[in-house]
């Protein structure tokens, strides 16, 4: 058993499945290309090359797709000053030290992500180019590939990689650093990985409008609210710990690569949050404190609009619900800004941002002519002296 295979069991019997689940199998290598000549050597390009090196891609301003020959033969490399491909001279050519990673001191850029070609395959490429690097073909069976064509289109493989309609790490490795096929970094460039906004959408944060299949309009997406729940406003805006297990790379346990019981579906986990107790079912969130009235008692669906004072508790609007000694202080139509000051303005409107509001803690901003200390107060209030007096009727 080697180290994919237990890794794999690992991960089976973490989530209650059994190891034969999940016995971690290598894909075939590609098979052999046959013959000679430049059909061999175009057929063997559309099978290793095309997926950074198609006529859409061009990484590296290379395109070995539309005409190999004319894009290589006698041709100067830009980036590194020296011939690609010289007609006879194999051992002088750059795509030779390429594909066999002998390129040494010359340049530092990686050679394909594969680490080099076979050497069959890097021998079917030499001979081409010793015998004169023509265009002369042998009837030769085309190297078969394992993604259709066009799939390097991130809008066909991005929306597969993130529903894992494939399993990437079958082939591309438990890092995704290659494996027995391409290393994601070779076009994704380095610490795509840890960027949410890479798989999430534009915002640095990496909350949708882009959702995980691709869908940017916030009113069809999973959970339009989200912009709603991040965004500063009625408070300072919640991170993704509120509702989620946080990862910290896309290769995090869970997250969606490695160890997801529930690939395209976004588990929704409260324990880091403020109500650890809460549940949600698909449509909306039970026994959650945001939406209560200062408890973990809230209800709300995602289909429901935009919340106001009363939605969650009593106030200002209507003053039927309040506590005794809240209806005694309210009644001379005093604003709630006179005891919460830091949370609501004298419109009674929330002050925008304010880290004072949702955040588990009852708190108090009297005038500075009184001071509250233990649940009671002292000084002068709405024109009566107090002592200590208690926060009641």
């Amino acid at each position: 058993m080697n180290k994919r295979t237990l890794a794999w069991c690992g991960l089976a019997l973490l989530f209650g499945g059994a190891c034969d689940d999940v016995l971690f199998t290598a894909p075939e290598p590609p098979p052999p290309v046959g013959g000679d000549g430049y059909c061999a050597v175009r057929d063997l390009f559309a099978a290793d090359c095309y997926t950074c090196h198609a006529a859409a891609v061009r990484l590296g301003d290379l395109d070995l797709e539309t005409d190999p020959a004319a894009a290589l033969v006698n041709v100067t490399s830009a980036a590194y000053g020296v011939p690609l491909v010289v007609p006879g001279d194999s051992a002088g050519s750059l795509l030779v030290q390429k594909i066999t990673n002998t390129q040494g001191d010359l340049g530092t850029d990686m050679p394909p992500a594969s680490g080099g070609l076979s050497t069959e395959r890097a021998g079917i490429v030499k001979a081409w180019i010793d015998a004169g690097a023509t265009t002369d073909c042998t009837d030769v069976p085309v190297v078969e590939r394992y993604h259709p064509e066009g799939y390097q289109d991130p809008a066909n493989h991005g929306p597969e990689a993130k529903l894992q309609t494939e399993r990437c790490v079958d082939c591309h490795g438990l890092d995704l650093l290659g494996g027995t096929a391409l290393a994601c970094v070779t076009c994704h460039g380095a610490g795509w990985d840890t960027d949410c906004s890479f798989c999430h959408g534009s915002d640095p944060t990496g909350v949708p409008p882009r959702d995980i299949d691709d869908e940017f309009d916030p009113a069809l997406s999973s959970f339009p609210p989200h912009r709603a729940h991040t965004t500063p406003g009625i408070g300072p805006g919640f991170d993704c710990v509120e509702c989620h297990l946080k990862p910290t790379s896309a290769l995090s346990d869970s997250h969606v690569f490695l160890g997801d019981p529930t690939p395209g579906v976004a588990e929704v986990r409260f324990f880091y949050g403020r109500a650890p107790a809460a549940t949600y079912d698909g449509l909306g969130c039970s026994n959650v404190y945001c939406h209560g009235d200062g408890r973990q008692n809230g209800a709300i669906l995602k289909s429901d609009g935009p919340r106001d004072c009363g939605s969650c508790h009593a106030g200002p609007a209507t003053l039927a619900g309040l506590s005794q000694p809240h209806l005694f202080h309210a009644a001379p139509n005093r604003p709630c800004a006179t005891c919460h000051g830091a949370t609501v303005d004298d419109t009674d409107t929330i002050v925008a941002g304010t880290t004072t509001h949702v955040n588990t803690v009852i708190d108090v901003d009297l005038p500075p002519e009184v001071a509250f200390t233990n649940g009671t107060c002292t000084g002068t209030c709405h024109g009566q002296p107090h002592t200590d007096t208690p926060w009641a009727p």
